[in-house]
């Protein structure tokens, strides 16, 4: 909802907190971002190469003068992805966005979150897709990495981690496939073919 963007986007700003806005396509982010990572109190050199390394492999990244497209609905918006060297910032923004009641929280890897709107996950869109295709959660198959694949992996009949997501998701998953530089979602997809 706009006004919790607005909201949340305002905390962010205020806060000194590196934000990107998602829409369907792309990841926008504001031509600054690196110096807001880098000015973050205790922020050493690893702790900055783990946020931003995943942020510059993102597929999709557009850099825009300003959030106000976004703001005003003009662009429309779907999730914003955030990072920080520091989990007491993180801490605090997701106690303030849950206080809305609007918004679901989840960890999309080492020092960096997701939001998105209440009942917007993984999992509901692929629930929302079965219902339209007919084909049930237990029917489907699902692979991910991380935390923010939690939902989905635990919803459907069968599961795969890739090899290098950390052990509590792999321990969560049906089965482990190799990691993603090692093409493992197409060795699970053609051992699953094998199998039929």
């Amino acid at each position: 909802p706009l006004d919790e963007l607005e909201r949340l986007c305002t905390y962010m700003d205020e806060h000194g907190i590196f934000y990107g806005i998602n829409t369907t396509w792309d990841l926008s982010m504001l031509p600054n971002w690196e110096a807001l990572v880098d000015a973050e109190e205790g922020a050493t050199p690893e702790k900055l190469a783990f946020v931003k390394e995943p942020v510059l492999s993102q597929y999709g990244l557009r850099f825009v003068p300003s959030f106000a497209p976004f703001l005003s609905g003009e662009e429309d918006s779907c999730s914003i992805s955030l990072a920080s060297t520091s989990e007491k910032k993180l801490d605090d923004l997701a106690a303030f966005a849950a206080l809305s009641g609007k918004v679901h929280l989840m960890a999309s890897g080492f020092s960096s979150l997701e939001i998105t709107p209440a009942g917007c996950s993984k999992a509901s869109g692929l629930k929302e897709l079965g219902e339209f295709l007919g084909i049930s959660l237990e029917e489907m198959v699902s692979m991910g990495d991380n935390y923010n694949d939690l939902d989905m992996l635990l919803e459907t009949g069968l599961s795969f981690a890739v090899e290098n997501a950390p052990e509590d998701i792999r321990a969560a998953c049906t089965g482990v496939t190799p990691s993603c530089n090692e093409n493992g979602v197409a060795y699970a997809i053609h051992r699953l073919l094998e199998e039929e």
